[in-house]
């Protein structure tokens, strides 16, 4: 018996057909590592509408929870907070919304609060810089609508 008649015969172990696929597994994963900044790059759009959608589920909570609900814009920790007071945090995640923010009046304080109904207790604008694009956000009083468009 020859040695190519008795490897046909045998086959691959368990052993050894694991570490071909866990070589083929990271042969596969290392371009996708290597070029983390291609998957955590949003577009202007998305950040906006991120932006959107985090003020909505603050209005939503203060809704479920019956109280009033604060969103504050930490310009020099670079944070986005939601809470309901100085010491209850919601939810804190970091600032991801391009290089500026800037707020018009009355809504001046880089905060938006939403009362226990989902109303807000200002309404206006602010404007979101993001690269090159501006948003203009805008937050209605009455059912607490908010809105944003491409400026």
């Amino acid at each position: 018996m020859t040695l190519n008649q008795h490897f046909d015969e045998r086959g691959l172990t368990f052993f050894e057909m694991l570490m071909v696929l866990f070589i083929l597994s990271i042969l596969l994963l290392l371009p996708i590592l290597s070029f983390p900044s291609l998957q955590s790059e949003k577009s202007p759009d998305e950040i906006a509408e991120g932006l959107k959608k985090d003020l909505i589920m603050a209005q939503h909570l203060a809704m479920t929870t019956g109280r009033t609900v604060y969103v504050i814009f930490n310009l020099h920790q670079q944070t986005l907070v939601i809470r309901h007071h100085s010491a209850e945090i919601i939810y804190e995640k970091p600032f991801d919304y391009g290089q500026r923010l800037s707020f018009s009046s009355p809504l001046s304080h880089n905060n938006i609060s939403f009362n226990q109904f989902g109303h807000p207790r200002l309404s206006g604008s602010f404007d979101l810089i993001v690269a090159s694009q501006t948003y203009r956000f805008t937050i209605y009083l009455g059912k607490g609508m908010i809105d944003y468009y491409q400026r």
